[in-house]
């Protein structure tokens, strides 16, 4: 007598189908777990690369002949912004360039009016963007206005940032502390890792920059 036959429930085909299921599950995840590696990797790799490959902008500042004597080194820091948002970046720059490691002593002071180039003392004042660019620097968000004398010590420094300039506080802290290095005697550093590249940096000071400094003012 012939018999109708059905495969019963977990027989071979269905398990095999299933399998195959879960193993293309498998295979796609693997494959968004290498992508994923390769993206994390890529990155990685182009940290290093850019460190080593990013050509050095050369240096177009003197500063570095330029420093504060021996008796001229506990720096008064006066901000004349009357900003808060200033205020706490140049309070922020100057907790940063206190721990380079060097015998200059900065102290934040808050004071009304311009900037008048007093002895032993780095004041910030604001400007408007129009009146601190020009077309050889269109964009210009800060610069240094130092007095030195002719053994290249500072006698004062005036620093002048940008009022309306669109930037947030992260970059009022990069602009501050990239001012008050060349006020310190910083010049540029070609190295995009370092807060004194021309266009500054969140990265902070780097090796060079605090080799400098240190053989600037010894401990």
């Amino acid at each position: 007598m012939l018999h109708s036959f059905q495969e019963p429930f977990g027989s071979t085909s269905s398990t095999k189908a299933t399998a195959d299921a879960a193993a293309r599950t498998l295979d796609r995840v693997y494959r968004l777990l290498r992508g994923l590696n390769a993206i994390v990797f890529a990155l990685a790799l182009a940290l290093i690369l850019a460190a080593k490959l990013i050509p050095p902008i050369p240096v177009i500042d003197n500063l570095s002949a330029d420093s504060w004597p021996i008796g001229h080194r506990h720096l008064t820091i006066s901000d004349r912004t009357g900003d808060p948002a200033w205020h706490a970046a140049i309070t922020q720059a100057v907790a940063t360039w206190s721990q380079a490691g060097t015998d200059l002593r900065l102290t934040v002071v808050t004071q009304t009016g311009s900037c008048h180039q007093n002895l032993d003392t780095i004041e910030f004042c604001e400007q408007r963007q129009s009146q601190i660019s020009n077309p050889e620097i269109p964009g210009r968000e800060g610069f240094v206005a130092p007095v030195v004398d002719g053994n290249h010590h500072f006698h004062s420094v005036d620093v002048v940032v940008c009022s309306d300039c669109p930037v947030d506080q992260s970059r009022r802290v990069v602009i501050a502390t990239h001012e008050m290095g060349h006020a310190i005697g910083l010049p540029h550093n070609g190295s995009p890792f370092s807060v004194m590249y021309p266009s500054g940096s969140t990265f902070g000071p780097d090796a060079q920059d605090l080799s400098i400094l240190r053989s600037k003012y010894p401990r």
